[in-house]
């Protein structure tokens, strides 16, 4: 979801709606239709019966040819949207696969969309052990050690993008105690390298790109991971 995976009609059909076992979990998410352009089109879910349909039980055909399906995240509708499908699963009994309708979303404000430092981690103390416990849970992942083994930080790639989340943190280091306290700097997004998995060198500040050119479910994960910081300080 996260990553906006997507399939085309046919592959998503044999891999979920008629697969004899993935298609028990695949009744559980609201999917959505997306346009060649990769705008979503219309919201749907596959139904105990075999069929797919909306909310309301409008059945879903996939006239588009070019379509394709994937997960809906809570960034791409809006409330109403959601509230009618909350009402619906807890109408039909249907357990969620994970926090889809009721993720927290952080939205960008337009007139921040040329800023580069995502202010609310600045100045914040932490601890070593909440910095780990709290974002290694998310995808988060500690830079590697330079000397004297010190950590940059934490960073998070995200899949299917180049974009790459950064939090410094001052102190940091491979020693670090779950105790020993940490300040934390200002977030920001740059460029990463999506062929690196298990190494990543912290670009300077300079190389952080505008809110702007960040997608908008990167950047609202992002804010929902870090102000998990701030409730523990």
């Amino acid at each position: 979801m996260i990553g906006g995976k997507r399939w085309s009609i046919d592959v998503w059909r044999g891999r979920y709606e008629v697969h004899p076992l993935f298609r028990i979990f695949a009744m559980r998410p609201v999917w959505g239709v997306y346009g060649a352009d990769g705008k979503l089109l219309r919201t749907f879910r596959l139904y105990p019966n075999g069929l797919t349909a909306d909310a309301a039980g409008g059945l879903e055909e996939f006239p588009e040819a070019a379509a394709n399906i994937g997960i809906v995240h809570r960034m791409e509708i809006d409330d109403k949207a959601a509230k009618g499908w909350a009402a619906h699963l807890k109408r039909f009994t249907v357990k969620p696969l994970f926090k889809q309708l009721d993720r927290p979303v952080h939205p960008l404000d337009p007139e921040h969309g040329n800023r580069r430092e995502i202010r609310l981690t600045k100045g914040v103390k932490t601890t070593a052990g909440i910095l780990r416990k709290e974002l290694s849970g998310r995808g988060w992942s500690l830079s590697a050690a330079g000397d004297g083994g010190r950590l940059y930080g934490m960073w998070r790639r995200f899949p299917g993008s180049a974009i790459v989340a950064y939090l410094p943190a001052a102190d940091l280091c491979a020693f670090s105690g779950k105790d020993d306290e940490l300040i934390l700097e200002p977030a920001y997004f740059a460029n990463g390298n999506p062929a690196k998995t298990n190494y990543v060198d912290f670009p300077s500040e300079a190389a952080a790109i505008t809110f702007g050119n960040v997608p908008s479910v990167i950047y609202s994960e992002t804010i929902a991971d870090l102000e998990t910081l701030l409730k523990n300080p």
